[in-house]
């Protein structure tokens, strides 16, 4: 690509041209490594993104892919005793037409290594037992994933205790063939809930929302009660996506960010159809499972036909006057006629529930239900 700058008539200015030659479109039709002994190329070749011109694609040439494989190819060695194996070069030859080109990728793997101690400093919360009961193995090959492994556990069991700003740095040194691993601990200050804000709730109530959390403003911040405010708002049916993330406020402290993404709750269906059966029939059905953004329930069911009709009617309240009670009632009306006779009911069903303390995410209810039937000879009727 070449910049022509031409000179306009005036004199004072100029028209930039940018004359471009795009040459022929390459493949690569063989991907080669270089200084590979330890593993067969067949197996390194999996683990790169840049392949081979194939009969279903492939071969494309992308420069931010040869950064990738470089990296994947680098934490595979690192994570199979190879500590100190690194990408020297990755680079194109000639191939067998002028279209295509070899990926050469050249590495050195070094010497593997083992590990040997690991250990724990600086650690004043959480004891040194149960971190080191973090670590997944005592001695084998050295493996990079669990050094990262083991340091994510342990910022977990800090953000259980309130401890955001938590620093765990991996210190590795050497010792012959073997890797000793300290993890540095500096633990800095708890942090404490200053605000819970709730956005992305256009239709929902934000006490609908808010009376479902796991945590509240002054509390120390648990990791767990993230986690299950998160499951808790999700378990509503209200929402496709529920997030919880948090940002700094004043000192140590933090504000808990809840955003949410409303779904489609309401639905209304209407159709017909015909069976032997019943014969003709239409029906017509309505539910909406947040009425007025108060997390409320209502659905109702018209149906009728020749020799059918059905009509119901249901309402649930989770929280009754704000607190964790559900409440619900249906009523119905149906009618069936088969041969030899016509039955009818009329009824309804109420029902109450409320959380247990024992388990978590269960309810334990109780349900009435009255429903008078009647049964008429068709002959009779007919009559």
């Amino acid at each position: 690509i070449d910049a022509v700058a031409d000179t306009v008539d005036d004199g004072r200015s100029v028209t930039l041209r940018f004359v471009i030659r795009e040459g022929e479109k390459v493949k690569i039709e063989n991907v080669e490594l270089v200084g590979a002994s330890g593993f067969a190329e067949a197996t390194l070749r999996k683990k790169l993104k840049s392949k081979k011109k194939g009969l279903l694609g492939g071969g494309e040439v992308k420069d931010e892919q040869l950064i990738e494989d470089k990296e994947r190819l680098e934490y595979w060695y690192h994570s199979n005793g190879h500590r100190d194996m690194r990408v020297v070069s990755t680079e194109f030859a000639p191939g067998s037409a002028p279209d295509r080109l070899v990926l050469k990728v050249t590495v050195e793997e070094g010497p593997i290594y083992l590990f040997g101690k690991v250990t724990w400093t600086g650690n004043l919360t959480v004891a040194t037992p149960e971190l080191e009961r973090l670590w997944p193995a005592r001695f084998g090959k050295y493996d990079i994933s669990k050094v990262e492994r083991a340091r994510a556990a342990a910022f977990g069991e800090y953000a259980e205790r309130g401890y955001l700003y938590v620093d765990i740095a991996p210190e590795e040194t050497v010792e012959g063939n073997r890797v000793n691993v300290n993890f540095v601990v500096t633990e800095g200050r708890p942090s404490n809930i200053r605000l819970v804000t709730i956005s992305g709730n256009r239709n929902t109530r934000e006490k609908v929302i808010r009376r479902e959390l796991g945590m509240h403003e002054g509390e120390r911040v648990r990791a767990s009660a993230l986690r299950r405010t998160r499951d808790a708002v999700s378990r509503l049916g209200l929402f496709e996506d529920v997030g919880v993330d948090f940002a700094p406020a004043d000192s140590s402290d933090v504000d808990v960010l809840l955003k949410v993404k409303e779904k489609q709750v309401g639905t209304a269906s209407a159709g017909a159809g015909f069976t032997n059966e019943s014969g003709v029939t239409g029906f017509l059905e309505l539910s909406h499972n947040n009425v007025n953004g108060s997390g409320q329930s209502l659905s109702l069911h018209l149906e009728r036909g020749g020799k059918r009709e059905n009509y119901s009617l249901s309402f649930t309240e989770p929280w009754f006057r704000d607190t964790p009670t559900l409440l619900g009632f249906s009523i119905f009306n149906t009618e069936y006629e088969r041969e030899p006779y016509r039955e009818k009911r009329l009824g309804g069903s109420g029902r109450i529930g409320r959380p247990l303390p024992w388990f978590d995410y269960t309810r334990g209810s109780l349900a009435y239900s009255l429903e008078p039937v009647k049964v008429e000879p068709l002959s009779t009727l007919g009559s």
